[in-house]
């Protein structure tokens, strides 16, 4: 159950909700140590993965976290002489949602690199698609990074791996 977004908040509640060992100090909590999922966010933001920490960054938090995920997914497509081709990748996976409250909700969001399409955007896991043009006996390759945002019935948000996604046309004659 998530920490309250308002009102008294105490180590004891913190602990309840991520576990640690007593005497309870704050430097058990930092996001992607052994009791806060790395990404951990609540009312007020992040949880701090390191530096200054306090009680307040835990509102609204919870232990709430996924594992797992594909970390590289691809595609590869071949056509006769010059021209433009869709190329779509295997499908990748959010990976193992623990904790948070059911239902959840899913975003795939672009990170950087080439735009693909994830052909199902707000489903757990997805594929992916670009339009690729190939000229002069070649191959093209395109390169993005993509990343699933999952939101739990209390809105509480993680966000899975980073996922390379990758796509190649190769021009055969």
């Amino acid at each position: 159950m998530p920490i309250p977004s308002s009102g008294a908040l105490t180590l004891s509640t913190i602990q309840t909700e991520f576990g640690g060992t007593n005497p309870i100090g704050l430097d058990e909590y930092y996001a992607g140590g052994a009791n806060v999922p790395s990404g951990t966010t609540g009312t007020n933001g992040a949880v701090p993965s390191s530096g200054a920490i306090s009680i307040s960054a835990f509102y609204g938090t919870s232990k709430f976290s996924i594992s797992g995920g594909d970390p590289f997914v691809s595609g590869i497509g071949f056509i006769s002489g010059a021209g433009t081709q869709a190329v779509t990748t295997s499908s990748a996976s959010s990976g193992t949602i623990t904790g948070g409250s059911s239902p959840y909700t899913f975003l795939w969001q672009y990170v950087s690199g080439d735009a693909f399409t994830p052909n199902t955007s707000t489903s757990s896991s997805t594929t992916f698609s670009t339009t690729i043009t190939v000229g002069g006996a070649g191959e093209v390759t395109k390169t993005g990074v993509y990343r699933c945002r999952v939101t739990d019935n209390t809105s509480a948000v993680i966000f899975g791996p980073d996922c390379t996604v990758e796509a190649t046309l190769t021009e055969i004659s």
